[in-house]
């Protein structure tokens, strides 16, 4: 599986125009130095004007903080991501700061999910 990641990691983003995107987060177990251990995995999917879904980048690391999100957005807009006009995601820890900062002109969406269920800092979703 590694390898399937690393070409959707590597791929450029520049082969059509993706107006949308929807970011999602979800914690797993992953085994780190021997040890299990829980991460975030952050997973990007863009949508064209067409509706056509793509994965545009996956990434893991050690929790959600903005610079996580940051350093994932900034590698996506460095593999051709450009002209986003929309980004869909939940609300942990802040992307609506991140998205503003590094997608610029974008307009932020969260996820109707979270707006349905009470606000938990814990909660492991996105």
């Amino acid at each position: 599986m590694d390898a399937r990641l690393v070409i959707v990691r590597d791929q450029p983003l520049n082969h059509t125009h993706f107006p949308y995107i929807h970011l999602t987060a979800t914690y797993c177990k992953v085994r780190v130095n021997h040890q299990i251990v829980s991460q975030a995995a952050i997973i990007d999917t863009g949508i064209t004007v067409d509706s056509n879904h793509e994965v545009l980048g996956v990434t893991v690391g050690d929790n959600e903080t903005l610079a996580f999100r940051a350093e994932f957005l900034r590698s996506l807009r460095a593999r051709g991501l450009a002209s986003v006009r929309l980004v869909h995601a939940g609300d942990r820890m802040g992307p609506a700061a991140t998205i503003h900062k590094v997608m610029l002109g974008a307009a932020y969406q969260r996820c109707r999910v979270h707006f349905r269920r009470p606000r938990d800092p814990m909660s492991p979703l996105c």
